[in-house]
């Protein structure tokens, strides 16, 4: 049973982020962790964003549990199933039916990413 936690008032909204890297290999080297992170509520892949942290403090850079990232940025609240590809040296986010994504905006930014769009 999934239970789907509402944190905005308006799931109309067809969110687009745009993630473009240095290069292709600093976008390669983000893309797992942030297609993580924009899945873990709707895969209850994590109980709390201290969980991710762990993980990928061991598996991505041990200073990721001080960018701040909170338990509302990690539970979303999307109720759907968003696109996210790796198209050379640009992660694209679409169909996130959500406004909540400061979360994957710090992550990007902390994963190198030198300009972020939000369509």
């Amino acid at each position: 049973m999934k239970i789907w936690k509402e944190f905005n008032s308006s799931h109309s909204s067809n969110i687009t982020i745009i993630g473009k890297f240095e290069d292709v290999s600093n976008a390669k080297g983000a893309f797992k962790m942030i297609e993580d992170f924009t899945l873990a509520s709707w895969e209850e892949r994590y109980p709390s964003v201290k969980e991710f942290n762990d993980y990928w403090a061991i598996n991505f850079h041990p200073d990721i549990p001080y960018i701040g990232l909170t338990d509302r940025d990690i539970e979303t609240g999307i109720d759907n199933y968003p696109d996210i590809t790796l198209e050379g040296d640009t992660i694209i986010i679409s169909s996130f039916r959500t406004d909540n994504f400061g979360g994957i905006a710090r992550l990007m930014r902390f994963s190198g990413a030198k300009k972020i769009v939000i369509e």
